[in-house]
């Protein structure tokens, strides 16, 4: 009996702005844990160092034997930008990843080659 007398007392105006303040707080509290896994997601991500079979799979190899024979049926130019140089820091590991590539094929970073060029016209 006394439960039932208990909420009986209880009226709707006294619990709403209680009600209210903790709803408030327990999204605050929800949305200070995702700020705070945002931000350690980002700094992980700014000291994050990819192995070298991610920076190959980023990179665009292109054929260039099979590029120069369609460029020619296109009429395009077939010339390929000279790569540029590596900083000498960097030489010795770049000197000993490229071990593995062919004659025929170049790497070309930051550059798409697209069949679908239309040919300049003179």
């Amino acid at each position: 009996m006394e439960k039932k007398n208990i909420l009986s007392k209880i009226k709707f105006r006294e619990i709403i702005y209680p009600a209210i303040t903790v709803v408030f707080f327990a999204a605050l509290l929800l949305f200070f844990i995702m700020d705070i896994q945002f931000i350690t997601q980002n700094i992980n991500k700014i000291f994050y160092i990819p192995n070298q079979a991610e920076i190959e799979a980023k990179m665009t190899k292109v054929d260039l034997v099979n590029y120069s024979i369609v460029a020619k049926k296109l009429g395009i130019s077939a010339e390929v930008a000279p790569q540029a140089q590596a900083p000498a820091a960097l030489a010795p590991q770049v000197a000993a990843s490229s071990t593995t590539s062919t004659s025929t094929q170049k790497i070309i970073s930051g550059r798409a080659v697209s069949a679908t060029t239309t040919p300049r016209r003179k």
